[in-house]
């Protein structure tokens, strides 16, 4: 009781931090634009979006070329 007294505990007023899974595919050729399209359509219902974790790119091949790139990304966002 006496080590409680003498510190007691301080309201905590950090953010909470959440994610989720995004896809994100690009038509273009650069693995970049399939990242903004995932933050992009991520963007149009999450706020506060704070970083992306790109946790899987896939090339997508036709005739030995590579077409389009798509990305599973974890979008990082903090809570109101």
């Amino acid at each position: 009781m006496k080590f409680q007294k003498a510190f007691p505990r301080k309201k905590r007023t950090l953010s909470q931090i959440k994610s989720v899974d995004h896809p994100g595919v690009s038509i273009f050729v650069c693995y970049y634009d399939a990242i903004q399209t995932a933050l992009t359509e991520a963007s149009k219902t999450v706020r506060n979006i704070d970083s992306v974790f790109v946790k899987d790119i896939k090339a997508h091949v036709k005739s030995n070329k590579v077409t389009s790139y798509g990305v599973i990304c974890k979008i990082s966002f903090r809570l109101d």
